[in-house]
């Protein structure tokens, strides 16, 4: 199995690029932010403050139901990265177990984070989507609607000073749709012709 990572700002076209690439192959898309609902229950129970699920800034900041905050302690704002990065890699290895019991031929993780939860040694290959910051913003605002404001204020820019000779394609997400698609369709031909090269298909 193939494990590929996607990687980028908000409002790249990560998961545009996710649902691209190899198309009519035999996939699964995995979405790295369904990983906080593990890690709050990893933390201590009361260094956790449930929220109004009406809360307007709760709702766009955490889409996939994280819905609880840690308090200001320099020592569990530490401790948090630590259970990130160790429940990052434990989820991903489940998810790398059943993917093979389902015979997925090619797994894709898509999020924002690959770098902070230290979990691109896992991956075949490793894809950095980039996009204008105009384009950027044009998503959220369209995606998000009246709460886009929050991610454009706090975390349009978090991802900065990458280094992209690790990755070994630098998708630039510039243009019309049919553009990105010919450029998925390219790598997804790189990519299936290397697995060709190593196994002798």
């Amino acid at each position: 199995m193939i494990i590929i990572g996607i990687n980028g700002n908000p409002g790249a076209g990560k998961t545009t690029v996710s649902n691209m690439i190899l198309q009519n192959c035999n996939k699964k898309v995995i979405h790295l932010d369904f990983i906080f609902d593990g890690v709050k229950d990893m933390l201590p129970k009361d260094s956790i403050k449930k929220y109004d699920r009406t809360n307007e800034e709760m709702k766009i900041l955490n889409r996939d139901s994280m819905f609880f905050k840690i308090s200001h302690s320099k020592h569990l704002i530490e401790q948090y990265k630590r259970l990130k990065k160790i429940y990052a890699n434990k989820f991903l290895k489940n998810e790398i177990k059943k993917a093979l019991k389902e015979n997925i031929d090619y797994l894709i993780v898509e999020g924002s984070r690959l770098e902070e939860y230290d979990i691109l040694y896992l991956m075949s290959y490793l894809i950095f989507v980039e996009a204008c910051e105009l384009d950027r913003i044009n998503r959220i605002e369209k995606r998000d609607g009246k709460y886009s404001y929050l991610i454009l204020k706090n975390h349009l820019n978090f991802i900065k000073n990458i280094n992209l000779d690790k990755y070994d394609f630098i998708l630039s997400n510039i243009g019309t749709l049919e553009d990105l698609n010919e450029k998925c369709i390219f790598i997804s031909n790189v990519i299936k012709d290397k697995v060709k090269q190593k196994y002798k298909i």
